[in-house]
């Protein structure tokens, strides 16, 4: 018998305390006479037994995966998991740009002036392509990207309808999902996403209408904001739809506002709401470094926005920690980006630069190397030893690939806040003011506000 790697535990106050193990995600509350004896077979797993109490808590604590049986490599486990999904066939995920052409002008976007549209010939081998990767019985989910995707509406259906042929002819299973500016989203599409099988859409706004409206405008400078919410509330009843909010320093001061916007609109438990971290992953939006934020700011602001959320009945089911087994599709061997000129590449912030693709649909036979774009994985460096493993699993590979760092969850930086917060969320006590339950809240919000 021994100790899990990935236990943790906070004080709670009123002589509680959580454990909570990252491996098996597990959450249990002791009283402090538990929570000492719980602390001793953590020191000492195979310490005798004194009472009934104590075999009933050891039982709980192995139960819980906080004590394990000694041959038990946690580490080669979740190796396993990430070397299997990785490698896997069964579900294939495409993530298409029809187009790189946009409506809007946003100062941050890395695809700034590029308006290649995918022709006939790109389709063509697309599906080939598709149908060469799904596997029988297996999966195939499109992610619909751009660029603005909507402004090329006709071709994503067309292409939509080849796809599911191509499922139907491998018995495979389709299902897709849409990320758009949202200018364009009105009641026209409602019918359609059913028939095209999109059953989630992304939204995108930076803040209340006077701040939206000077950061994502229409390229005649024309604002946005009335129009996007005024689809929001048409299209959400009929389509799981989620908001993301992008924030710099520049932006911060606005959550609120908008948070005051939704609920003001009833949206408040009707859509996911989340932020976004700008970054300047590329040459085209390095102008806006300097008012990006730090990854420990950022985990901060995300940490304030979810508790004002869950004190006001928002919907954010986001904030429960998910085991992982890689982080993304970037990590995915049968997972890929698609261009308009038929690059493939492993990453959305990859999808306008050529010297990130892994082949060429044109070419496909003297282009395509699925492993060309292969990154250390997360257990070859310091990543191995983190509590946070299960749930991060190395951060954002595209990242790693252009700075060399991890890009660590926002876990990392905020811990007991989080987990604690976590504690509350999965206990339904929202009821409660949870800012006074929260351990060094009000310190944290000096923090961000400081």
């Amino acid at each position: 018998m021994k100790n899990s790697r990935y236990n943790h535990y906070s004080q709670l106050g009123n002589g509680l305390t959580i454990f909570f193990n990252f491996y098996t995600l597990k959450l249990i509350v002791l009283k402090e006479g538990d929570t000492q004896k719980a602390l001793s077979f953590f020191k000492n797993p195979h310490r005798q037994i004194r009472s009934d109490e104590e075999k009933k808590l050891k039982v709980q604590l192995q139960e819980n995966g906080f004590l394990i049986n000694q041959e038990i490599d946690e580490l080669f486990l979740l190796k396993q998991s990430y070397i299997s999904a990785k490698t896997s066939v069964k579900n294939l995920e495409l993530t298409i740009a029809p187009t790189l052409g946009c409506n809007f002008a946003c100062p941050y976007c890395y695809q700034e002036g590029n308006e290649e549209n995918m022709s006939t010939e790109v389709q063509n081998n697309l599906y080939k392509f598709t149908l060469n990767q799904i596997q029988h019985e297996g999966t195939l989910h499109v992610t619909w990207f751009g660029g603005e995707p909507l402004i090329r509406w006709d071709q994503i259906k067309k292409m939509s309808s080849e796809f599911q042929n191509l499922c139907v002819e491998k018995k495979a299973s389709y299902s897709a999902s849409l990320i758009t500016n949202g200018y364009l989203l009105n009641k026209i599409y409602v019918n359609q996403l059913k028939e095209l099988k999109i059953e989630d859409i992304q939204v995108t706004i930076d803040g209340p209408p006077e701040v939206h409206n000077q950061r994502r405008t229409l390229r005649n400078g024309s604002p946005t904001f009335k129009k996007i919410l005024q689809n929001i509330k048409d299209i959400y009843p009929f389509v799981k739809l989620s908001l993301r909010m992008n924030v710099d320093s520049s932006n911060i001061k606005n959550i609120d506002a908008v948070l005051n916007i939704l609920e003001k609109e009833g949206l408040k438990d009707k859509i996911g709401f989340y932020l976004g971290q700008v970054l300047p992953y590329t040459e085209v939006c390095s102008n806006i470094s300097d008012s990006c934020l730090s990854d420990k700011k950022y985990a901060a602001i995300g940490f304030k926005t979810l508790v004002k959320m869950a004190a006001k009945d928002f919907k954010a089911t986001f904030a429960y920690p998910k085991a992982l087994s890689n982080f993304c599709m970037a990590d995915r061997r049968n997972a890929f980006v698609i261009s308009p000129t038929g690059n493939i590449s492993k990453c959305w912030n990859s999808i306008g630069n050529k010297d990130d693709s892994i082949g060429n649909l044109l070419a496909i036979d003297k282009t395509f190397n699925n492993r060309s774009w292969d990154i250390p994985d997360p257990f070859d460096d310091e990543c191995k030893d983190c509590l946070l493993l299960p749930i991060c699993m190395g951060g954002c590979p595209f990242l790693k690939s252009k700075t060399g760092k991890r890009d660590c969850t926002n876990w990392k930086y905020y811990l007991d806040e989080y987990l604690l917060f976590y504690y509350y969320l999965k206990n339904k006590e929202l009821e409660l003011d949870i800012l006074s339950h929260i351990r060094n809240a009000r310190l944290l919000f000096r923090k961000i506000n400081s």
